[in-house]
């Protein structure tokens, strides 16, 4: 309605053109700038227009819609055994920790159809008898209008409207009664319709430490990572907390300095503490992950040697050990034993009772520097500290080196026990034959060799 003039000077003003001359342009328009001073020397003022396009932000469909997970079902192992008409769970199969879930899903489902209080087995009997129906009526109207020669020729009847309808209607409460049966199972969940990723999905599964089947390894890895980090947290503060008692105020004699030293340690040591409960329940997760995985992996060996009847030698399960086990262990090593004490001394050579219990796994000596550092916490002060002498820092000086080596030591466990899962699962996935896994493995260990840098030798 008001007229919008861009150019000024002697030959007068000229109305601007473009999108004002069309009237689906006019429509978007929202308002008008004229910008005098725009620092660019013309005659023409510029203008900024501002235009509705109709873009709206994007947003993602939150909705959430009821899903049945058909594979869990689809995956429960099973056989028809000879002369039975139903399948039941096959027993004969690997045991492993995906098997009990699905054995216990299996169970779940047999409970719930015959619970008599659902009535599922009474709607599953009268749908497989209209079923039978249907069957029983269509073979006898193709005796009734189709000979036996034309059979033979591949004639068949024609469907009717009212079959097609029985056919349709049957199929439809077969599926109802399925869905009922699986909700009844809690096999149905109300879920994103847009899927989250199954990577990510499984990271928060197995943080909630779930059975998650094929991921057992990136369990170890993920408490490893949890573990690790929290000991270097605990490493930290035990290095604050030092540095807390050996602040200058300790020295002074001023009753305000040390009050404001006293404080300072009493809110590290606050802070050291309240980091324990979560540091612990890493470390005891991550040893009974490693024992678990451990034992999983045995019995899955184990298992296809029984059904192969010939065992599995490799690196690590050398022929020569496995006869040196069987025949005469104890024998070879009192042997062997005696040598030693013989060449270097008895006095040099530690018992065989103190080499065995320095062989176990290190997830178990995981478990007895847990409990180790659960008595060394008992020495520090677990009620508000109100005065604090020279002779009392000095003391928790002295525990928290001795707690700071400890934790070294932890730290360097774990690392250990990082190291010895990439030979291991390396090695049971070659023990499978499932070599696609072990090209995504990453090993730990870093590389310390020098790489070449021209490919070929520099002739001289």
């Amino acid at each position: 309605k008001k007229a919008i003039v861009s150019r000024h000077g002697t030959k007068g003003g000229r109305f601007i053109d473009g999108t004002y001359t069309c009237l689906e342009g006019l429509a978007k328009v929202n308002g008008v700038t004229i910008i005098r001073d725009s620092g660019i020397s013309s005659d023409r003022d510029l203008v900024i227009s501002k235009i509705d396009l109709g873009v709206k932000q994007f947003q993602i469909s939150k909705d959430r819609e009821e899903r049945i997970n058909f594979r869990q079902i689809m995956n429960i192992p099973v056989r028809i055994l000879p002369g039975a008409d139903h399948p039941t769970l096959n027993d004969g199969v690997y045991k492993g920790a995906d098997y009990q879930v699905q054995a216990e899903l299996y169970a779940s489902l047999q409970d719930v159809i015959s619970d008599p209080e659902r009535g599922f087995l009474v709607r599953l009997t009268q749908l497989a008898t209209q079923f039978k129906t249907l069957e029983m009526d269509v073979i006898q109207r193709t005796k009734n209008e189709i000979t036996l020669k034309e059979q033979d020729a591949g004639k068949l009847i024609q469907r009717t409207t009212f079959d097609a309808d029985r056919l349709n209607s049957y199929s439809g409460e077969l599926f109802i009664l399925l869905n009922d049966i699986c909700q009844a199972a809690d096999l149905a969940s109300n879920v994103p319709i847009l899927p989250s990723a199954s990577i990510a999905a499984k990271k928060s599964l197995i943080i909630q430490g779930k059975i998650v089947p094929g991921v057992t390894s990136v369990a170890i890895a993920k408490h490893l990572d949890e573990a690790i980090k929290r000991s270097r947290s605990i490493l930290q503060r035990m290095q604050i907390l030092i540095k807390a008692l050996t602040r200058h105020e300790a020295k002074t004699r001023q009753l305000r300095q040390k009050n404001k030293w006293v404080a300072h340690v009493q809110k590290n040591l606050r802070r050291f503490m309240n980091q324990q409960n979560l540091f612990i329940a890493s470390l005891t997760t991550t040893s009974n992950t490693c024992k678990l995985v451990e034992d999983d992996r045995r019995n899955h060996i184990l298992a296809i040697e029984t059904a192969r009847n010939k065992k599995i030698f490799d690196s690590k399960t050398e022929y020569t050990t496995t006869v040196i086990e069987t025949q005469g262990a104890a024998e070879y090593d009192a042997f062997i034993q005696k040598m030693k004490q013989d060449i270097l001394g008895h006095e040099n050579i530690p018992s065989l009772e103190l080499q065995n219990a320095k062989r176990i796994p290190k997830y178990a000596y995981l478990d007895q520097q847990t409990l180790y550092w659960q008595d060394i916490l008992k020495e520090f002060p677990t009620a508000p500290i109100v005065t604090l002498t020279i002779s009392q820092a000095k003391r928790w000086y002295a525990s928290i080196l001795f707690a700071k080596q400890h934790i070294k030591s932890i730290l360097s466990n774990l690392q250990r026990i990082r190291q010895d899962e990439f030979s291991n699962a390396k090695n049971h996935f070659i023990r499978l034959g499932q070599y696609g896994p072990i090209a995504r493995m990453t090993n730990p260990k870093e590389r310390k060799e020098k790489f070449v840098v021209s490919p070929y030798a520099n002739l001289t």
